[in-house]
């Protein structure tokens, strides 16, 4: 995201070819749709009902970056013949560099005290991304980890804006040359000089051609990866191109007049609100969605392009629009830290807190708009030679990459500290079979068989085993380390197909870590069946996370109709009720309740929150479910191994030296296995209960 103000351009000469676009001049309509942008993601971020779409600010931001720059451009290219690079990326680094480098100083101190040293690490990370410019790459690469801290707690995760937009003013510069063909023009003399060939007009077919060319391929890309890498779609620079690259249209196509532009401009202002009010979590995004937004800021635009104030343009330059537009690209990078580092301290924030929390943010955005971006931007020494704030903006990145690499070096010496290293690890204590490829990723269709069976059949025990099979999702992962120990001890030959956040139950699921249905949730359990079917195992042991937004019509159906295809293919099914999800991170609580910087900075929410209610509704649901397909099918049991979890009515996070949870509802690794022993009891007493002694199976 970025706020451009058009230079003063050299005036037209006399033999200078017909203008392509009119030269650049303050728009008050454009602040205007720069504050409704900013608003609409302020209110987002703060959760202000009606504002779930409010994230498609960005997209207008894009919309208008692509028009404001190709604006700029390719009057430079008329009136010049070239396009002076190097005073572009002067400007870029004077605007935009020197504010972020003050808020990623800010983060990086404030962090320290508030974040444990192993989510300071993760951070770090991202602040290296940011550095370099790649803070969109990075979490493109890592929105869909799901075992990675929730992105919505990072306070750098608003930079990918900022880095796509970088990038983007990096390559169109040299894309516009290209498509306007000055690229091999002669140079003129100077930029005062009349030297240029009359006969080297710009060609406005070629230009808009090139940019329909790319906005269609970036499209395209932008569908397909919406559909398959949602993340990659929202955050890569090439999916989200066509959206700047449409602005540019918006500048290039000639204005025609007409009477109901007026109210094609209106149009498209009902139909920014529109998608802010349609919109929401479940939309696929950006995909076709985003043509909404972004064609009704371009109309928009083309309405208020007109020298003739229309009424439109009018209510869009109010004083009080201006005035936001003018900061908000400082208020965009204040708001966000802000209001994470206040979620750290305080989760559970009303409404009116996190508005005045947005509210501290524009304060902040006025105090650095004023003392630091606008003396920067104008200051003529910098100004005078583009070389010199190139220099700057060189040295900003350098210092940055440094303070980033000097954070991650701090940040992993003290994770890895005696006093944090236990919660570090438990934050990363999982089973093997996420490392060896035996846990099915998103994309997943199928479950991967081979190499994820154990005891290895290269070992002397028999080849005729007792087949088990362990199915669902991360909460079925969870109970591999100890299935895995009961295999090896009592000669099982123990499979394990489990995949990210697919429950084992017929049900649909919408992922948001997708923006879609999880159509490979679906393909996946129909084929674990298919292949539970086929080799019709021993036992079926099936546990997957129920804190999930189904119905209990839902829970029923789909599990009665998972059931009854398990109970037929094998000799007996175990259903693991679920595990308990606890109101914290356990590690990240217990890690900052450890902290010395963080208590004496403030009481730590662990105090509170250390005993948690073992059960929910939705839990109950799911539960209710696995007991009503007991009673329907004699091979079905059901164990609650929560008593060994929970003490009573509250479950604690640390059991002397070991961690029990490793985020809020995934239990670790060493804990599990401390369960091996009253799970194999469990499984015994139900196969006893369940099956007549003469056909009980042999486990």
């Amino acid at each position: 995201m970025s706020i451009y103000q058009p230079p003063h351009l050299p005036t037209e000469q006399p033999n200078i070819p017909p203008e392509i676009v009119d030269r650049p001049r303050f728009r008050a309509d454009i602040e205007g749709l720069r504050a409704i942008a900013i608003l609409l993601v302020l209110a987002y971020h703060a959760k202000v009902p009606g504002f779930e779409g409010g994230y498609i600010g960005v997209d207008i931001f894009f919309v208008l970056s692509g028009y404001l720059i190709t604006w700029l451009l390719i009057n430079e290219a008329q009136k010049t013949g070239t396009i002076n690079l190097t005073r572009f990326y002067a400007r870029r680094a004077r605007r935009l560099l020197p504010a972020l480098l003050v808020v990623l100083v800010a983060i990086v101190g404030i962090s320290t005290f508030i974040y444990a040293p192993f989510e300071q690490l993760s951070f770090a990370r991202t602040a290296l991304a940011t550095a370099s410019y790649l803070s969109n790459a990075y979490f493109a690469y890592t929105a869909v980890d799901y075992l990675g801290a929730a992105s919505e707690t990072n306070p750098l995760l608003h930079t990918w804006t900022l880095s796509l937009e970088e990038q983007f003013y990096l390559v169109w510069p040299i894309f516009v040359m290209l498509a306007s063909g000055v690229l091999h023009w002669r140079k003129p003399v100077s930029q005062n000089s009349a030297h240029l060939p009359t006969q080297k007009a710009l060609s406005r077919r070629r230009i808009v051609s090139w940019m329909i060319g790319v906005t269609i391929l970036s499209f395209l890309l932008s569908l397909h990866l919406t559909q398959t890498k949602q993340a990659w779609a929202f955050f890569l620079a090439p999916s989200r191109t066509w959206e700047l690259s449409l602005g540019a249209l918006g500048i290039l196509i000639p204005i025609q007049t007409s009477k109901n532009r007026e109210f094609i401009g209106w149009i498209g202002l009902g139909g920014i609100i529109a998608s802010n009010l349609l919109f929401n979590a479940t939309t696929p995004f950006p995909g076709f969605a985003a043509l909404i937004p972004a064609i009704s800021t371009l109309l928009v635009l083309r309405t208020c392009a007109s020298r003739s104030q229309s009424w439109l343009a009018h209510c869009l330059g109010w004083k009080v629009f201006k005035n936001i537009g003018r900061v908000s690209y400082s208020w965009y990078l204040w708001h966000w830290p802000v209001l994470v580092f206040a979620l750290a301290i305080w989760p559970d924030l009303s409404l009116l807190v996190r508005v005045g929390l947005v509210a501290l943010g524009w304060v902040i955005a006025e105090i650095s708009y004023h003392c630091l971006e606008k003396p920067i931007r104008h200051n003529s020494f910098l100004a005078q030679k583009s070389a010199r704030s190139i220099t700057v903006g060189i040295l900003i990145t350098v210092f940055s990459v440094f303070l980033s690499v000097g954070w991650i070096q701090k940040a992993t010496a003290q994770a890895y500290s005696p006093a944090q290293i236990q919660y570090t690890r438990a934050k990363n204590d999982v089973p093997i079979i996420y490392q060896n490829g035996c846990h099915a990723d998103f994309q997943s269709e199928a479950p991967k068989i081979d190499g994820c069976t154990v005891p290895d059949t290269a070992d002397n025990q028999p080849t005729e085993r007792p087949s088990v099979i362990l199915v669902g999702d991360s909460h079925a992962a969870q109970w591999y380390a100890p299935f895995s120990q009961l295999a090896e001890a009592n000669g099982w030959a123990l499979t394990s197909m489990t995949k990210n956040a697919c429950p084992y139950a017929d049900v649909l699921k919408f992922e948001p870590a997708l923006g879609r249905e999880y159509s490979e949730c679906s393909k996946w359990r129909q084929k674990t069946l298919e292949y539970i079917e086929a080799s019709q195992p021993d036992m079926v042991v099936v546990a997957y996370w129920t804190k999930q937004p189904f119905s209990r019509e839902e829970w029923i159906g789909g599990t009665e109709r998972i059931m009854e295809k398990l109970s037929a293919a094998s000799k007996h099914v175990i259903a693991l009720k679920d595990t308990p999800s606890i109101e914290v991170d356990a590690p990240v609580c217990l890690a900052r309740k450890s902290s010395w910087l963080f208590a004496k900075f403030s009481n730590t929410p662990c105090e509170m929150s250390k005993q948690i209610a073992k059960d929910g509704s939705a839990e109950q649901m799911a539960y209710e479910a696995f007991l009503l397909a007991t009673e329907k099918y004699s091979n079905v049991s059901v164990i609650n191994m929560n008593d060994y979890v929970c003490d009573r009515n509250t479950c604690n996070l640390q059991q002397g030296d070991i961690i029990l949870y490793r985020d809020s509802h995934h239990l670790t690794e060493t804990f599990a296995l401390t369960l091996a022993q009253p799970l194999y009891e469990q499984i015994t007493k139900a196969i006893q209960a369940s099956i007549p002694e003469a056909e009980a199976v042999r486990l």
